[in-house]
């Protein structure tokens, strides 16, 4: 006995789940019609929990989502139809939901590292898109983006927008997630400006600091607001790592990411961060398809996130010892894909705002 539930149906997806009674062991087949003409096919073998909670099925496996992505240019009249095991069982008049814009794109994932302005983008991205997009801040933390079973369960509804952070360590099949969403985009900001960002995030009380090295750290950058060339940037990441590793993290880091940037397929846009803050969207308009707005703010729960909305700022907290520590270790990446600020001059006069500084820095760690 055919068992079925259609939970949606519209130009972008069509997702729900269904089964044989009879045939639990052998997952249903899913085939979608506009106007008489097979789009796409999908077996149903996606977790439902639901199902197996309410002794429905005794695995949960049978959902579907299949997206429809740019495949159709859905119109009024168009008729879907869908067939399980070969047996018609919907045949509907498709649903094309009211948006901010006509487009058809309906699921966005926003890659970078952590502090390379994800949050901001993320905002600046939805500005444009329909107006019961669904927003997905880093789900499943630094463990999200590597998980293709998750991407999969996150496109059951759409419209949608995944913020991922990728990590180092992570072992991420970008040629799967190619394939599933609308819109890619990755994020890069200037790696000296990342230095220092999570030089001071590094302390942010859900990271479980260690409370003697902060008191240390935040000592040193006290110190440093006061005289920029007191201190190097490098003293204070070294209270965090073993002697020596700093460099050989840092330079690791940076080889891999080389190597997934080059590697990534034409239907990924790489933006850079400094155009974004510089208002320079064209590029990344034209990619998405519909105008994006700068003026869309990371909400305030979120603001934790948000420090200096702005670029270049590495010049001031940098000494001349720092310099010579990180260019040859950032050169070679800042030349090929930051041209734009591939400069590794100085302000003359150094200043740093304590509160984009240390009172930055406590904020995070007391939470106050």
């Amino acid at each position: 006995m055919l068992n079925y539930h259609i939970d949606q149906s519209t130009i972008w997806n069509v997702s729900g789940w269904a089964f044989d009674s009879n045939q639990l062991n052998k997952s249903a087949d899913i085939e979608v019609y506009i106007n008489g003409k097979s789009i796409a096919k999908q077996i149903a073998k996606q977790k439902r929990p639901k199902l197996k909670t309410n002794k429905k099925h005794p695995t949960g496996e049978a959902g579907f989502s299949i997206n429809l992505g740019d495949k159709i240019k859905g119109k009024s009249g168009d008729i879907l139809t869908l067939n399980i095991n070969g047996k018609q069982v919907e045949e509907r008049p498709l649903i094309i939901p009211k948006t901010k814009q006509a487009n058809n794109v309906q699921s966005v994932i926003i890659v970078g590292q952590g502090k390379s302005g994800t949050s901001k983008l993320t905002y600046v991205v939805n500005s444009g898109m329909p107006t019961n997009t669904e927003i997905h801040f880093e789900p499943k933390g630094i463990k999200g983006l590597p998980n293709i079973g998750m991407h999969k369960e996150l496109l059951g509804k759409l419209p949608m927008i995944n913020k991922s952070l990728y990590g180092p360590n992570q072992s991420v099949k970008f040629g799967a997630i190619s394939q599933l969403y609308d819109r890619k985009i990755w994020i890069l900001r200037d790696p000296r400006d990342r230095v220092v960002s999570l030089m001071l995030y590094r302390w942010f009380k859900g990271h479980n600091p260690d409370p003697v090295k902060y008191k240390k750290a935040l000592d040193l950058v006290k110190r440093k607001e006061a005289d920029p060339t007191s201190v190097n940037i490098t003293q204070i990441w070294n209270l965090i790592y073993a002697p020596g590793m700093y460099a050989v993290k840092l330079k690791e880091e940076y080889l891999k990411l080389d190597n997934i940037l080059s590697n990534l397929d034409k239907t990924w846009h790489i933006l850079s961060y400094e155009n974004m803050i510089d208002g320079k969207l064209s590029d990344l308009n034209t990619y998405l398809g519909f105008d994006t707005s700068l003026d869309e703010e990371v909400p305030d729960k979120l603001n934790r996130v948000v420090r200096s909305k702005g670029y270049g700022n590495w010049k001031n907290w940098f000494t001349s010892e720092d310099v010579s520590f990180y260019q040859p270790i950032l050169g070679d990446f800042i030349s090929k894909y930051c041209p734009i600020i591939d400069d590794w001059t100085l302000n003359p006069k150094q200043e740093i705002d304590q509160s984009k500084g240390s009172q930055y820095m406590q904020k995070l760690f007391t939470g106050k």
